[in-house]
């Protein structure tokens, strides 16, 4: 399911951030605070525990910030927090697609181990 929601986040990253050229910083802003924010939004259907969820917390404090500068009208640090933003949340869901892939071998390691042997009645 991770692997889903991680191509989603990439297949909208790509379609928001396929501009032209000459396109304005407020755009570029514009854009880029969407696909952070469409990021963030396919991960928080996640659930997400540990460090995962504190880096998910760094990206929403992120795109809180990107929202701030562009409420100011300052596109390069709206694009410098988007971005920041955006990269966090890509981190986030690789941290806990990672954990998820650990725990399921754990689970498996623990379903095959040996049983000990039952105690010898005397």
């Amino acid at each position: 399911m991770n692997a889903k929601i991680i191509g989603a986040a990439f297949a909208v990253t790509a379609l928001l951030s396929a501009s032209p050229a000459l396109a304005s910083k407020r755009d570029t802003a514009r854009t880029t605070m969407a696909a952070a924010a469409a990021k963030i939004g396919m991960n928080d259907k996640v659930p997400m525990d540990g460090r995962a969820a504190d880096i998910q917390a760094r990206a929403s404090a992120a795109l809180a910030e990107a929202r701030l500068q562009w409420s100011l009208s300052k596109e390069d640090k709206t694009i410098a927090a988007a971005t920041e933003a955006s990269a966090l949340a890509d981190l986030a869901a690789a941290t806990q697609q990672k954990q998820a892939a650990q725990d399921e071998a754990h689970a498996q390691e623990t379903a095959l181990a040996p049983l000990p042997p039952a105690p010898v009645p005397q």
